[in-house]
């Protein structure tokens, strides 16, 4: 495109042929530029039902009508004469023409807003404002309806029913003796989950390939020790019923595959485990070598599952987080009068924090990984790193390591200026749209404390520091307390941060984006030393 630039506007129109009646491709009407208009046409046959879904924050209504149309049959018939009598072939064609109604979906959208994207949010396609037409059932002529996926219940019933999930299940010959003499003499009900669970984790390899039907099949899994989500975790729900626990397989759409909104074959793309006790369920997924007993990994942390009992029923069940992840902050330093800091750093996660450090920490290189974490924190110097607990992981994280970080205060004739923070602190507001209409989504509930200690270097005093503060969201959704003590050779630092939910309505954006202003303009407030 010859000359394009910011503003120019293209117009293009396409159209798609498939065979695959029974799928048909999105409507999406939103994307990340403004639309000036847009038109679509969905036509079918009075043969086919369709069922619509709607999503996104716009409102668009197609206009309907019938129009009625016809296909034309061309019969081809040879004839010709037998015996003696035979005579030379004859050929006559006769056309026979069907009648039928069809139905014509035309929408026509002008000033389509664009949808930004932003931190914190699940997937934008979720809120990306489109129609979906699934195949309902069909009825030709002479002929009976044939009904597809119309409800949850039809969704489960099929899934359940296939030979690749519920048959799946009920295979036990391959691993009875093993799970025999690993539980045989443990009476506790959690103590056989998490011993089943630990084993499947390293008796089975995932591939990395998503879905809720097995591939080869669990039994081959289970010898070859490698296997797709639904081999390891199918296998995995089967060993706890055999253990005599009271477990299930849960149908789950990743982060990336979006919300199933509407009952849809399509729906889900991974399926994990849950094992009920009275007080309260436990979610598995032994995909993931570093997850625990309700610590899912990041990609299924995606609204609701849905279990599946014995004969194909279903009940929806949370995925996220009760519990918060902590993340636990002490910091030793010394501020030097030429403004450079050195100091200790300790640091202890926990359950989803954890997690998310032993992923990125544990089979990685580990003089890239530090070189990554410098560079993070702009080019401070670390030394004598270390972690523990990396893979006992029953206990929380602990990394440490002592640092070096240069021009970490202003020096202003006889003043220091500084953030206690230092390169802790948050520089700026993930939140900058002046309007979002979809959920802010942390993943799961945090909380981050922070202790910091400084020492203040020999001849000064404090001058000023900031004012203690305390910030809260509504309804109890988080929470920030900061506050600020000194005397002439130290000063302590005390913060406080925590989210108490995964998820918080749109309609608290204003309320959010205003309370993470003031947290970023709160760490980034200075204490004054003065040389005395």
């Amino acid at each position: 495109m010859p000359n394009i630039k910011e503003g120019c506007i293209i117009e293009y129109k396409y159209r798609i042929n498939s065979p695959f009646y029974s799928n048909v491709d999105d409507f999406v009407f939103q994307h990340d530029i403004p639309i000036k208009k847009l038109e679509a046409k969905f036509e079918t046959p009075e043969y086919f039902n369709f069922k619509l879904n709607t999503k996104g924050f716009l409102f668009v209504k197609p206009e309907i009508k019938s129009v009625r149309g016809k296909i034309i049959f061309t019969n081809k018939t040879s004839s010709g004469g037998t015996g003696m009598n035979k005579t030379a072939n004859t050929t006559s064609y006769n056309n026979e023409v069907v009648e039928f109604e069809n139905s014509i979906s035309s929408y026509n959208l002008s000033n389509i807003p664009a949808l930004k994207d932003e931190p914190y949010v699940n997937n934008i396609n979720n809120y990306r404002s489109s129609v979906k037409y699934e195949l309902s059932y069909t009825k030709f002529p002479n002929s009976i309806a044939k009904y597809y996926s119309t409800t949850w219940q039809d969704v489960v019933k099929n899934i359940y029913e296939n030979s690749s999930f519920g048959d799946e299940l009920d295979k036990r010959g391959y691993y009875e003796d093993d799970i025999d003499a690993l539980i045989s003499n443990i009476s506790d009900p959690k103590k056989r989950v998490s011993l089943i669970f630990d084993f499947v984790k390293s008796k089975v390899k995932w591939n990395n390939n998503y879905s809720y039907y097995t591939n080869d099949g669990v039994k081959k899994a289970y010898k070859n020790q490698v296997g797709n989500v639904a081999e390891i975790n199918l296998m995995l729900t089967s060993m706890l019923q055999y253990a005599g626990l009271r477990a299930y397989p849960v149908l789950i759409s990743t982060r990336k595959n979006g919300v199933p909104l509407f009952p849809t074959r399509e729906g889900y793309n991974y399926v994990v485990s849950c094992v009920k006790f009275a007080d309260g369920d436990i979610l598995l997924d032994a995909t993931s070598k570093y997850s625990v007993p309700n610590v899912l990994p990041f990609r299924t942390l995606n609204w609701q599952g849905r279990v599946i009992a014995e004969k194909g029923g279903s009940s929806l069940i949370d995925l996220y987080p009760k519990q918060k992840s902590r993340n636990s902050i002490s910091i030793m330093s010394t501020i030097h009068e030429n403004g450079d800091i050195d100091g200790v750093y300790r640091s202890v996660k926990t359950d989803h924090k954890a997690l998310s450090f032993r992923e990125s920490y544990i089979e990685v290189d580990k003089d890239d990984f530090l070189e990554k974490l410098e560079n993070k924190y702009n080019g401070i110097e670390i030394s004598d790193y270390q972690v523990k607990n990396e893979l006992d992981l029953n206990k929380p994280v602990t990394e440490s390591y002592k640092f070096v970080k240069e021009s970490q205060a202003d020096i202003i004739g006889d003043k220091i200026y500084f953030s206690p923070m230092f390169f802790l602190k948050t520089s700026e507001n993930p939140f900058k749209l002046e309007k979002r209409e979809f959920p802010v989504d942390f993943i799961y509930p945090s909380k981050s404390i922070y202790r910091i200690i400084i020492n203040i270097p020999e001849g000064y005093k404090i001058e000023s520091v900031p004012e203690p503060t305390a910030i809260t969201l509504p309804d109890n959704y988080g929470s920030f307390t900061y506050k600020v003590m000194g005397n002439d050779k130290t000063i302590q630092v005390s913060i406080t941060a925590q989210i108490n939910e995964p998820i918080i309505p749109y309609f608290y954006y204003d309320t959010l984006k205003q309370y993470f202003s003031q947290l970023v303009e709160k760490e980034a407030e200075q204490i004054v030393l003065t040389k005395g």
